[in-house]
């Protein structure tokens, strides 16, 4: 079972919905270090830190996860 995104997940994977790798200083909504890390663990996002400032990105399983409706 695939647990459903949040809201402040779900306005950051909605930012990422393009697949291209996003600067983590230029996001548009605030995004902490607990969201981003819950996100990595989940596998809904990658980041990548051989550029500065690192860049995160929207994988498959966080694309999936976006799409999901959210029980209510």
């Amino acid at each position: 079972m695939m647990s459903f995104a949040n809201h402040r997940e779900r306005q950051l994977l909605h930012h990422l919905r393009s697949g291209r790798w996003a600067s983590l200083h230029k996001l548009p909504v605030p995004a902490g270090k607990r969201l981003l890390l819950s996100l990595l663990n989940k596998g809904w996002i990658e980041r990548r830190d051989s550029v500065a400032p690192a860049e995160i990105r929207l994988t498959g399983p966080g694309f999936d996860a976006l799409r999901a409706p959210v029980p209510l």
